[in-house]
């Protein structure tokens, strides 16, 4: 296009120079001839040559001005008579100053102007006085006039506006079928060189955003287009491996998240939970958008040293060891690590706590600690025991070498009582010792009660206190391992016959058996005695280490071997004492045991996490 109009604007120049050398030309020869003629005094001659040179074609006017302006000689189709004045175009060329500039040449005097509307060029040459001339002897013209006249030919330019109109259009219609061509060409082009592959790179990009990362694109090229594929196909690929590996890794974080057997959640900065793992969940509830604090006993606080406030103050790694209540009632010990999630600019976002029961470990922990107290209890009595015998057989070694048969009588009951002792102690061990399963048989528990208020009669009659089995409502039969509950409940009315003795200065002492059967269908075994009860410091270790208020007489394994045989029944036994008062034991039965065993071994961690979800269902 700017080729175009650079070709149409040197074409219009160049009419417009030859037009321009046309009038210069005529110029010349009009001032050549009229200076003939008027040396010649032959004024006929000029204004020929003015007529013949104002009929040419294009000519609009062809006019010699007196050097005051008024018309001497005209030719052509437009050329009045009229005088002119200095502000004409013809004279504003030289008196467009002050004073006037006459040029010297005729081509410095062309100017455009329009006459009657139509759109001309005019030239101005000046005609000056010269020797010749004025020496002649038909010189009207004084020496001292310099300029005589002014020769002005003015030409029409419609000519040169219909050819540049013509050019034009040509050029108009050639530019437009180049354009037409070159833009079909350049469309074609794009359409196969560019739009094409862009289009493809565009519906590839789109289907990797829409979760399609494997899409590339097939385009064989050497060309900046063919870089640009070859570097989308790359990108694609690394994409896609980079979402398998994001994909493997979320579902490695998701299966360790949901799976670890701890509690994990995930905490804002505001302490609200925004995320929480599946046992979490289980045992909990589902608690997004809560706070922390409010999980555990409905606190409205953070709890006292909390680790993720902690861990948002300085962003360290904290851990705290806590004993919190499940929704179920039951406490639980959970060691506490609190670490902090930071975000792409290296700021604090968020805590992950994760809660790990050991619960378990400390209860172990404290079996271990009764453990060794039990130890050296059993140590202690067994030397009291071996104390015992040894004192026996003292005596009877004495009685045989005084022939006494009743020293020797005492001696050898020393001996079997103490005999009997230590295998009660050592039977009580080995029950304790190993894992049994009921032998499950159904009986009257009436019947238990009445056998074992029989059996130990003669005992509280010899120390002085009233037995009673007190008579309930009608019995009925239950599933249970009748010598196991017959030992217990036995091992229960000794130990209060023997509570009652320790405690004199009384007239009378009462132990009461009886058999109640509770709505929910458990059934209550209770042995209920009128002794010096139990002071609370022991009341809080009766089952869970070999405690004695007996002195040297009792182990303190009676109770444990008793707490052993009810929980494998599935069932509890419970205690109730007020010092000088009295006690009162319960056996609390199920309506039908489990079959399976109450295992008291260390729990794995699979064990932990479902025994956190048992206890939050309880």
């Amino acid at each position: 296009m700017l080729f175009f109009l650079y070709f149409l604007g040197y074409e219009t120049r160049a009419l417009r120079d030859a037009a321009e050398k046309e009038l210069v030309d005529l110029t010349g020869i009009v001032l050549r001839n009229t200076k003939r003629s008027m040396q010649a005094n032959h004024p006929e001659g000029t204004e020929d040559i003015i007529r013949t040179v104002g009929e040419q074609k294009n000519i609009l006017s062809v006019r010699i001005y007196t050097r005051y302006g008024a018309v001497r000689y005209r030719g052509g189709p437009q050329d009045p008579r009229a005088p002119v004045g200095v502000d004409a175009p013809t004279c504003v060329v030289c008196h467009r100053d002050h004073p006037p500039k006459i040029p010297l040449q005729a081509k410095d005097m062309i100017f455009e102007d329009r006459q009657n509307g139509t759109r001309a060029i005019a030239i101005v040459a000046p005609i000056f006085g010269e020797r010749s001339c004025y020496e002649a002897p038909c010189h009207v013209h004084p020496q001292e006039h310099k300029l005589l006249g002014v020769l002005e030919i003015r030409r029409s330019l419609e000519d040169l506006d219909e050819a540049v109109r013509k050019g034009s259009r040509r050029l108009a219609l050639f530019g437009l079928g180049v354009f037409i061509l070159t833009a079909s060409a350049s469309v074609f082009f794009v359409l196969r060189a560019i739009y094409r592959p862009v289009s493809h790179l565009v519906q590839s990009a789109s289907r990797i955003s829409q979760g399609d990362y494997g899409a590339e694109i097939d385009l064989d090229r050497q060309d900046e287009l063919g870089e640009l594929t070859r570097a989308f196909n790359h990108m694609s690929r690394s994409i896609q491996e980079r979402e398998r590996k994001l994909f493997q890794s979320r579902e490695e974080f998701r299966t360790l998240f949901d799976e670890v057997p701890a509690l994990i959640l995930v905490l804002d900065r505001e302490l609200r939970i925004s995320k929480c793992n599946k046992l979490f969940r289980e045992v909990l509830g589902e608690r997004v958008g809560e706070f922390c604090f409010q999980t555990w006993d409905s606190q409205n606080t953070p709890c006292t040293g909390c680790p993720a406030i902690r861990c948002l103050e300085d962003g360290g790694v904290w851990s705290i060891e806590q004993t919190r209540r499940l929704p179920s009632g039951k406490k639980r010990t959970f060691l506490i690590h609190a670490a902090p999630l930071k975000g792409q600019t290296g700021q604090i976002e968020a805590v992950m706590e994760i809660l790990t029961d050991i619960t378990p470990i400390k209860e172990l922990q404290r079996e271990l600690v009764l453990l060794g107290e039990t130890v050296a209890g059993i140590s202690h009595t067994i030397k009291n025991i071996l104390g015992g015998l040894e004192g026996g057989i003292y005596v009877v070694d004495a009685a045989l070498g005084r022939q006494d048969a009743q020293l020797l009588g005492k001696g050898w009951n020393m001996v079997k009582g103490n005999v009997a002792r230590i295998s009660k102690l050592v039977r009580d061990i080995l029950y304790l010792s190993k894992e049994r399963k009921p032998v499950r048989e159904e009986v009257d528990p009436q019947w238990i009660c009445k056998e074992v208020v029989e059996l130990a009669s003669s005992m509280a009659s010899q120390a002085g206190v009233a037995l009673e089995l007190e008579s309930t409502e009608p019995s009925g039969t239950i599933l249970v391992d009748p010598m196991g509950i017959h030992s217990v409940l036995m091992d229960l009315v000794t130990n209060a016959i023997e509570a009652c003795q320790s405690k004199p200065g009384q007239d009378s002492h009462k132990v009461t058996v009886r058999c109640m059967f509770r709505e929910s269908g458990e059934t209550v075994l209770e042995v209920r005695d009128t002794g010096p009860g139990i002071p609370e410091e022991i009341r809080d270790k009766l089952f869970v280490k070999s405690v004695t208020t007996k002195g040297s007489k009792g182990t303190g394994l009676g109770l444990l071997v008793a707490k052993k045989i009810v929980d494998e029944h599935g069932g509890s036994l419970e205690v109730e004492s007020i010092p000088g008062k009295g006690s009162t034991f319960r056996v609390v039965l199920p309506v039908l045991g489990p079959d399976a065993q109450f295992s008291q071994s260390s729990p794995t961690a699979q064990d932990r996490g479902a025994s956190l979800r048992n206890d939050s269902m309880v």
